[in-house]
């Protein structure tokens, strides 16, 4: 599973709460945790890797959370190394309140999680977990927007992780269809994956 994760939203409280749930979820010991916000510069993340160059304080994992009001473009192309070299011990957490106004190659090495908030949606996921195939196929047929749904479906499993069976599967093929996503193949076509594999 991906070490890195992008939250979208500009919801202080909601980016807090997102933080924190992945911590109690995830996690069962206490990390390191490590947190810049605002106007993210080359100098923030150099920073960042200046830390990560030393032993955990806690001696267990590393907990880096972003939380962007702007970031330049030196800071992103910096960011980016430090995706690329991230160890297993080490999470990092971005808050932004657009994904877009990232690179793409940043956007490719992360899952996208959204604030629920945030979405304007009519959709229930948990009603398209539950279908059976046929129903879920029919759904699919009448959705306008697969994208936006998809990326709401992955959101939903990882908040929901625990209560649902073969979750380290559902991540993993979750996670390949966001890069088949970044990749522009057809989303509807890949819905019908997803609920093929369910």
């Amino acid at each position: 599973m991906s070490q890195s994760y992008i939250y979208e939203s500009s919801i202080e409280k909601n980016i807090y709460n997102f933080a924190q749930s992945f911590l109690e979820k995830k996690l069962k010991y206490n990390p390191d945790y490590i947190k810049k916000e605002g106007k993210i510069q080359i100098q923030d993340i150099r920073d960042i890797k200046q830390d990560l160059k030393y032993k955990s304080f806690s001696n267990t994992h590393r907990v880096i959370l972003i939380n962007i009001d702007s970031i330049t473009l030196e800071a992103q192309n910096s960011m980016l190394k430090i995706l690329e070299e991230t160890n297993t011990d080490t999470t990092i957490i971005i808050a932004i309140n657009n994904h877009n106004r990232l690179l793409d190659t940043i956007v490719s090495r992360c899952i996208i999680d959204k604030d629920i908030e945030k979405l304007n949606t009519n959709y229930n996921i948990k009603s398209f977990i539950n279908m059976d195939i046929e129903d879920r196929l029919r759904f699919i047929e009448s959705i306008d927007n697969t994208q936006d749904f998809i990326i709401n479906l992955i959101s939903y499993i990882i908040r929901n992780y625990n209560s649902i069976d073969n979750v380290t599967d559902k991540l993993k093929k979750l996670n390949e269809i966001q890069k088949s996503i970044q990749n522009n193949i057809s989303s509807k076509l890949l819905l019908i994956d997803i609920s093929l594999n369910m």
